[in-house]
């Protein structure tokens, strides 16, 4: 706007020369001109201010797909992350019981959704905390997770955060599938009783 007002004001102050009664205004046109480079130059100058810019060795894993130009923004606000080296490095979700029983030394397979070939790995960290609260928003359609009253996403049942390092980069960032992982044996006898413990246990809730 401060540009086409600047060029405006040109115009006029150049139709001012062709006539004896524009020519009173001259230097008024002149004057108005030059303020109106001035307010130019003062919002260029606000612009490069307000420009922020860091150089960042990495790669950008996610990126907030909601903010363009013109989006307000403010302070705190997580644009996306930016990941140094190949991305390797997953995260999936099991159910609790089935997370006590995984071998953390056999070693696990991970199925892309997109049906690219199989990508052998190992498994980092077990956390023991059971998770109530969805940490990777992207997984929430496979875990079911909804918005709680108080922001973020809950999952329906409680689970175990399993970090995976893959052999080789995974196949795109932001890849979801799933994770085979072996298990310890288990005797059928411990088997039953754990069901009919964990069914004692619902049943008790009533």
């Amino acid at each position: 706007r401060a540009f086409w007002a600047l060029r405006e004001a040109e115009l006029a102050a150049g139709q001012a020369w062709r006539t004896d009664a524009a020519r009173q205004g001259i230097g008024a046109g002149e004057a108005r001109v030059k303020r109106r480079r001035v307010e130019l130059e003062a919002l260029r100058l606000r612009e490069r201010d307000l420009h922020v810019a860091s150089p960042v060795s990495g790669r950008l894993a996610t990126w907030n797909r909601a903010l363009r130009p013109g989006v307000a923004v403010h302070g705190g606000a997580l644009f996306g992350w930016i990941v140094a080296g190949p991305l390797r490095t997953l995260s999936c979700y099991s159910a609790v019981d089935a997370a006590g029983r995984i071998d953390a030394e056999g070693g696990i397979w991970f199925y892309p959704d997109d049906g690219s070939p199989a990508i052998p790995g190992r498994i980092v960290r077990i956390d023991e905390a059971r998770l109530e609260m969805l940490e990777d928003p992207q997984l929430a359609p496979l875990l079911g997770a909804r918005p709680g009253p108080a922001g973020g996403l809950y999952l329906d049942r409680p689970y175990v955060k399993i970090m995976i390092e893959l052999a080789r980069e995974a196949p795109r960032i932001g890849q979801t599938g799933r994770v085979w992982a072996w298990t310890r044996p288990e005797s059928l006898l411990a088997s039953a009783w754990r069901w009919l413990r964990g069914l004692a246990v619902r049943e008790s809730a009533f």
